[in-house]
């Protein structure tokens, strides 16, 4: 997202946004709130670090007879898409965010 940095130091996982430069529209045309991309990307952060998952969606399977076998219920949810849900909850839990844009749409950087 060119605004957004994650490194580890010391063990420790980090994320940091300059606020000057996060300013975006989402696939709507909606302005996304400084406060929503925090929201989101420390969620994303949460889903990475705590509970151990890659950015994207991913299958559990086994291999049987040189075949992958998954079932739908191995299919888990990447840290990205756990932080889209999370960030859908709390648009729900608070009617007044439906007016801004979502941080985990497909963003375009405002020129403004």
């Amino acid at each position: 997202m060119g605004q957004r940095r994650e490194f580890s130091y010391f063990g420790q996982q980090w994320v940091a946004i300059n606020p000057a430069n996060a300013r975006f529209l989402d696939s709507q045309g909606r302005r996304v709130a400084l406060s929503s991309t925090i929201f989101h990307e420390l969620a994303e952060a949460y889903s990475k670090v705590d509970l151990g998952k890659p950015y994207i969606g991913f299958e559990l399977g086994t291999v049987r007879n040189g075949m992958i076998v998954t079932t739908p219920s191995g299919f888990q949810r990447g840290a990205h898409n756990d932080a889209v849900q999370r960030e859908l909850n709390l648009r729900n839990q608070r009617p007044n965010l439906q007016l801004s844009g979502r941080a985990g749409d497909v963003l375009i950087r405002d020129p403004k």
